[in-house]
């Protein structure tokens, strides 16, 4: 499947600059919306750029390709530009908190650690994004049945089809609170980071006891890697458990 897959994107370019714009105008708009002081309830401008439209298509019996343009993010990009920005009393009545550099400091070298740290959860993210949408979860599940010579349910196989698209939006939606803690680098994202390594090697764990070692763990493993990386570098950085995030000094 994956092959069928990349086989088709080989062929198609144009998904892949389409794929790869979209992203880049998302990532752009998060980063707008936590700095700039026109958007006053950032968390819900942030979930309107999880709002996308998509449309899918098959390229074999058993295999399709779904495309979502971040309809959100498009629109948080129009309104940055060309909406209209809170006046003074629609600023104080949501306490838009002014950014005079209190909170605890750190070195240039610490904030770059830590940016670095959550630039590389972030990619990993991605990477389990793709890696969902291939249907790799599915067929490594599937192969277990295979490996005792036992034939898969039907309803197991229509399942996983099921939840790929759920589960690369989780990875998208993942990839974003990265992308936030990348300049606001809260404690609490080295434990996010900690859940997200420990499920992603921890399955490969599994799935290499039922079913023996097959190469297409070796991206989950990777992104596993990188996320443990991640929290290196954070601990390092910033080994507090409590308060807010670092400024630079």
């Amino acid at each position: 499947m994956m092959q069928q897959i990349g086989d088709f994107l080989a062929a198609n370019p144009w998904i892949v600059i389409l794929l790869a714009f979209g992203f880049i105008c998302w990532i752009v708009a998060v980063r707008i919306i936590f700095t700039s002081p026109k958007f006053l309830r950032k968390w819900l401008w942030l979930l309107l750029t999880l709002l996308s439209f998509s449309w899918s298509w098959n390229i074999s019996p058993n295999t399709f390709i779904s495309i979502g343009i971040p309809v959100g993010a498009f629109y948080v990009l129009w309104f940055w530009r060309f909406g209209r920005s809170p006046t003074a009393e629609e600023r104080a009545k949501h306490s838009l908190r002014v950014r005079d550099g209190t909170g605890p400091k750190g070195t240039l070298t610490q904030i770059r650690m830590l940016a670095i740290a959550y630039i590389l959860a972030s990619i990993a993210s991605i990477v389990l994004g793709f890696w969902c949408v291939g249907g790799a979860v599915g067929d490594l599940m599937l192969s277990v049945f295979s490996r005792y010579g036992q034939p898969a349910p039907p309803e197991f196989k229509t399942f996983y089809d099921m939840i790929r698209i759920p589960q690369a939006l989780m990875m998208v939606g993942l990839c974003g609170l990265f992308i936030f803690l990348s300049f606001r680098p809260y404690w609490w994202g080295k434990l996010i980071c900690a859940w997200a390594a420990l499920s992603w090697l921890g399955f490969s764990g599994v799935m290499c006891l039922l079913a023996g070692y097959d190469g297409r763990l070796l991206w989950i493993l990777s992104a596993g890697a990188m996320m443990v990386l991640a929290i290196i570098l954070h601990q390092v950085a910033d080994p507090r458990f409590s308060g807010s995030y670092l400024r630079n000094s």
